[in-house]
């Protein structure tokens, strides 16, 4: 009996001993670990590059030649030859089939934005996203904001009929009777040129792009605020050496325009526009003949009214990493489908906040 009682305390003993190495295991297994904290850290610190492009350009008519000097080179445009080749593009009259007439009406002493965005009868789905998400009507740093969809015509007797039932019941839309096709897109600069020179000369600034695109307009609003010449310069991702193209969609033939470079121009089309902008561009848009690239024609536009640029780095008109931070900090964000633009605006409503290394603020200061 003795034996056995001993026996009974070695193995008890044991078994205290085998418990006590399998406690921690036995925790894991039983109990539900508090998770701790994640850290979101900033992205890496990027330089912005800002700069402002002052030139002394001239514009001399003499006949049907256009003869456009930047500071470097003089560029010679023959009407007759665009005539030849791009007959509808200057002979377009700019037929509004959808107007806004009293547009910008605005309370006195109330600042203006107006976003411009170019769009075509059937991206029904693009527009709702943008109407969603920074494409609304409201006031944002004082800055009354009011989306402006640019729309040209169809064959689509459905997708015109739709269009026009949109258009009343959002009141923001802007149509011209012209086709709608990239080969005509040139005419959307003239005709929104003509249109805010009639109607709405006096809108603090115009924001121009595509409804492919996403805007930060409290980003953009501060930007504005923040810069000395915003209400003398055109801002943009400005192209400075950009190549002519022979072969491909965006092929020039060397007779219409026998250079190698294009003028400077803001690229994609995404700008921001200042009112005193809006006259001289205008004017000068009935002399130029109209360029079938509609970025390099806004560039000879505003080569021919002396407008100067400021290029900055936050115009990302080649699309960008989907990363939430960096979308805090841009001006405009080019390339997005409506879906990614959805989860993204999303994503910055969150109003998440980062932890900055301290290696980082090292390399900042």
């Amino acid at each position: 009996m003795k034996r056995r009682q001993k026996n009974i305390i070695i193995w008890g003993f044991f078994a205290l001993m085998a418990l006590s190495c399998f406690l921690p295991f036995l925790k894991t297994w039983f109990h539900t670990p508090v998770a701790e904290p994640k850290i979101n850290w900033c992205p890496p610190y990027t330089q912005v590059f800002s700069y402002a492009i002052y030139r002394r350009t001239s514009l001399r008519l003499v006949g049907p030649f256009s003869y456009l000097f930047d500071g470097r080179h003089t560029y010679v445009l023959n009407t007759t030859q665009y005539e030849a080749n791009f007959p509808y593009l200057q002979s377009y009259p700019c037929g509004v089939t959808i107007d806004r007439g009293g547009y910008c009406r605005r309370p006195v002493n109330q600042l203006m934005l107006i976003l411009a965005i170019r769009s075509q009868p059937e991206n029904f789905h693009r527009r709702a996203a943008l109407r969603k998400t920074w494409a609304q009507q409201q006031e944002i740093m004082g800055f009354l904001i009011k989306p402006l969809f640019l729309i040209a015509a169809t064959t689509d007797f459905e997708h015109m009929a739709l269009v026009l039932e949109e258009a009343e019941k959002f009141n923001d839309i802007l149509q011209w009777d012209f086709p709608e096709s990239p080969a005509y897109l040139s005419l959307k600069e003239r005709c929104l040129l003509e249109w805010l020179f009639l109607y709405c000369s006096t809108v603090d600034f115009i924001y121009k792009g595509d409804d492919t695109s996403f805007v930060n307009l409290r980003a953009l609003i501060e930007y504005l605020r923040e810069s000395s010449d915003s209400q003398v310069t055109i801002h943009g991702n400005i192209q400075t050496e950009s190549s002519v193209l022979r072969h491909g969609r965006q092929r020039i033939s060397f007779s219409l325009f026998p250079y190698h470079k294009y003028p400077f121009f803001p690229a994609a089309g995404a700008l921001i526009m200042p009112k005193r902008a809006i006259t001289p561009l205008y004017e000068v848009s009935n002399w130029i003949p109209v360029f079938p690239l509609d970025d390099v024609y806004f560039g000879l536009l505003g080569l021919a009214a002396n407008i100067s640029y400021r290029h900055n780095d936050r115009f990302y008109v080649f699309g960008m990493k989907y990363d939430v931070w960096l979308y805090k900090e841009a001006l405009v964000v080019c390339r997005l489908s409506p879906e990614k633009l959805i989860d993204m605006w999303e994503a910055l409503q969150q109003n998440s906040t980062c932890v900055m290394r301290t290696d980082e603020i090292k390399q900042i200061f």
